[in-house]
């Protein structure tokens, strides 16, 4: 957030911390699009995933701004498409691939995949969902269980915190007796 301190946010840390674990240099962590741009190479971005932007203003202004990053086999994933705003991340998406090949899985807050090119795609994920025998059914199945899992887990936080907030008021009103 513009005036929060890297080290104030506790998810930017916890999400670095996973990243320098599991992926070392190959995680690069910026705390601002400009410092990333700055120092991100035109293109040499084979992945480009964008999350947690709710306005459709604010993926149009990503697009442009990380077109020249993109090699011409990048793919970019899109998070948050089934999102319901005035400016819809939405339409952003859909300008954006028109002429491009892309897939998008509904459930959850919705995901879009497109390549940044017309050329057959080069990894075997993208060559499930744009390739001669395109398989996007199995993908999308494996999506809608990962977001089915997201949605219990974040049902039964929300179980376990009136839970404990109905035993705080149940010992509170058994000491009153």
């Amino acid at each position: 957030r513009p005036a929060e301190l890297e080290e104030d946010d506790v998810a930017w840390r916890e999400g670095r911390d996973y990243g320098e674990e599991f992926y070392g240099e190959r995680a690069r962590f910026f705390s601002n699009p400009s410092a990333a741009l700055a120092e991100v190479a035109d293109n040499s971005v084979d992945i480009l995933l964008l999350d947690d932007s709710d306005s459709g203003k604010a993926i149009r202004e990503d697009f442009s701004a990380w077109q020249s990053k993109l090699t011409p086999e990048a793919a970019v994933l899109l998070h948050g498409l089934g999102l319901e705003r005035e400016d819809s991340p939405r339409v952003a998406w859909d300008e954006w691939v028109a002429d491009r090949s892309h897939a998008i899985f509904s459930d959850g807050l919705g995901l879009g995949i497109a390549l940044q090119s017309k050329t057959a795609p080069g990894s075997f994920l993208l060559k499930q969902l744009f390739g001669p025998k395109p398989k996007a059914g199995d993908l999308a199945e494996g999506y809608a269980l990962a977001a089915a899992r997201i949605d219990a887990f974040a049902q039964a936080a929300a179980a376990e915190k009136r839970v404990a907030a109905f035993e705080t008021r149940q010992v509170w009103l058994d000491s009153k007796a």
